[in-house]
């Protein structure tokens, strides 16, 4: 089974790059 989801995550200015970097890490998850 699978399950689509949009998330929004809100970051301090210039650190959207490290969380992509953690958020695409965790199994499953494509950005």
């Amino acid at each position: 089974m699978s399950i689509q989801a949009y998330i929004l995550i809100q970051t301090e200015v210039g650190k959207a790059n490290s969380v992509a970097k953690a958020v695409s890490a965790i199994a499953g998850v494509t950005l």
